[in-house]
Parts: C-alpha cells; structure tokens; sequence
C-alpha cells in the first residue's frame, strides 16, 4: 500500500468502496523469515487468493510482485498447479 501510495495511486478509496482488496501476504514471509518454514508454499498462497477472489467474486486480478513466489519455490509445476488453482 505504502509503495502505491508513493506513486500517487490511491488505493485506499477503491478498498473503501470495496472495488479493491489487497491480500496481505506478510504471515507468509514472516513465517519463512522466523525458520518456521524454509519456503513459501505457492499452494497455500494460491489457495488463499483463490478464496479471495471467489468471496469478492473478483473479475480481475493482479499479482505484484510474484517473484517471491517463484523464487523460493520448488519444481515449476508445483508453482504452475498452485497458481493454475486460483
């Protein structure tokens, strides 16, 4: 939001109108940050933004950054059955 913010885009109108949500991904990274857990597991995430996306009935996605997921993630087609869930 803060990066948005920095930007000019104000993001925070469009949350209020419920035209917008944002899934805060920090747990997952704090996780990994704290030796709880080596990688983040696309699936959870995926699985997390799919639940999302169907509560809001959502017509649009967007995902920025990905590259985490990518890069601490195991084979490709783990990542791309993950994503391919959402």
């Amino acid at each position: 939001m803060e990066d948005a913010e920095s930007l000019g885009w104000d993001l925070k109108k469009y949350i209020d109108l419920k035209q917008l949500t944002v899934l805060d991904v920090t747990p997952y990274f704090t996780n990994l940050r704290t030796g709880k857990e080596k990688a983040i597991d696309a699936r959870i995430v995926a699985a997390d933004l799919g639940k999302q996306v169907h509560r809001i009935k959502a017509s649009r996605l967007v995902i920025d950054p990905i590259a985490p997921l990518i890069f601490g993630q195991g084979p490709p087609p783990q990542l791309h059955h993950g994503l391919g869930v959402v």
